[in-house]
């Protein structure tokens, strides 16, 4: 081999190598032993979750009914053990909270 061919051949390994290395992985599809990434941190108020969550299976009229506030808890307990992923603990507390002290 002439040495301009070596030449040519090690600066396109070199490039090959560069580029291999800057290229980024493929994602992986989620599997059962990965855990989920955590939800955007965004701090809404109990009135906006009902707003944003809530209307996903109701309507804001049949959010906004009269109950007791033991009644409140009752209705929002049976609601997030139906759709568990919709709700933190902690926003299904401003939630009830919320409804509690608005009807």
């Amino acid at each position: 081999m002439s040495g301009k061919r070596v030449v040519l051949l090690l600066l396109f390994l070199l490039a090959l190598a560069l580029f291999a290395g800057c290229a980024q992985p493929a994602e992986e599809p989620p599997g059962e032993n990965q855990e989920e990434p955590p939800r955007d941190e965004v701090a809404l108020t109990g009135a906006e979750l009902v707003e944003e969550r809530c209307v996903q299976c109701h309507s804001l009229d049949r959010v906004s009914r009269e109950r007791e506030d033991q009644e409140w808890l009752e209705h929002t307990e049976r609601m997030q053990a139906k759709s568990p992923d919709l709700l933190t603990d902690e926003e299904a507390g401003l939630v009830l909270e919320h409804l509690q002290a608005t009807y």
